[in-house]
């Protein structure tokens, strides 16, 4: 993973914005997807011009970009242009697809819970594992990225993890005490929301649109594969594809921008309960990919 790291852009205004999304939790779904973005808001003038600009010509509305919505013909219009625009961004792009065969990522652990804490297990199994795999996959980017002293705000999808004020709290008190134990060096103000909390701007509403389109394409290119995936095998992609995840597809793949993007995948090995994390590229217009260790 340090080379996902070591290809992002310095990261050195006084703010990060991190924004996230999830996807595949639906039947049929071989995945789930957790995306992120991680922007340095200091220097995003460019995505912010050609964000006002796409909203002028396309979304005059107010309506939200989001994979889900893509059959709409205004939001179909306005993809490309927003992917270009959000290519402008110094930061970075990250996505997890874990195999849903798998039922944790974590170990069993008897010490003594944080009393802040401690209402989080009253939380079903799935909830707080999927509150677990967020709340890590954050902060291990932000920990990797960000420079010390820097403020730090996340907006989470209205998930399940942050479905009320109450759960917002929790999931602000889970993230500070994992990433705590992640950075290393100090950060400043860590705050917690979702797009909802901080009055459902625009700029607010395009930032998290972003991870939102990958990590539905991400569930639609993988699932029809899912099984073949191996370490240095390149796989073509299914012709059945969904043509916006082609469109998002060929925007992953693209990586000469400040925007980075990089994608790993957590699966099974076939036959036992041993897990195995590989990066998926895309590499060309065929929806080639391939699995690095």
């Amino acid at each position: 993973m340090s080379e996902a790291v070591s290809c992002c852009p310095e990261i050195s205004g006084p703010r990060l914005a991190v924004t996230s999304d999830y996807s595949g939790s639906h039947r049929g779904c071989a995945y789930e997807v957790y995306s992120l973005l991680i922007a340095d808001v200091a220097f995003c003038a460019e995505w912010e011009a050609a964000r006002q600009e796409i909203r002028r010509r396309f979304l005059r509305d107010g309506r939200r970009m989001s994979y889900k919505a893509l059959n709409d013909i205004h939001r179909q219009r306005a993809l490309r242009p927003f992917l270009a625009a959000a290519d402008s961004i110094p930061g970075i792009c990250a996505s997890l697809a874990v195999a849903k065969n798998i039922e944790t990522l974590f170990v069993p652990d008897n010490a003594s819970v944080n009393a802040e804490l401690a209402a989080c297990l009253s939380w079903n199994r799935h909830l707080f594992e999927r509150a677990l795999r967020i709340v890590h996959f954050v902060s291990f980017f932000v920990a990797g990225l960000s420079l010390p002293n820097q403020d730090v705000l996340w907006l989470s999808d209205e998930d399940e993890i942050a479905a009320n004020a109450n759960r917002l709290t929790l999931l602000t008190k889970l993230w500070a005490n994992v990433i705590s134990n992640y950075a290393v060096h100090s950060l400043r103000h860590l705050r917690c929301g979702t797009t909802k909390s901080v009055g459902g701007s625009c700029e607010a509403e395009d930032l998290a649109a972003i991870p939102d389109l990958a990590a539905g394409a991400i569930v639609d290119l993988l699932t029809p594969i899912a099984g073949q995936l191996r370490t240095g095998v390149i796989v073509p992609g299914r012709l059945d594809t969904k043509s916006k995840a082609n469109n998002i597809g060929q925007w992953l793949l693209n990586d000469e921008h400040p925007l980075k993007k990089i994608i790993l995948v957590i699966d099974k090995k076939p036959g036992s309960e041993s897990l195995t994390v590989g990066r998926v590229q895309f590499h060309d217009l065929t929806n080639l990919l391939s699995l690095r260790p």
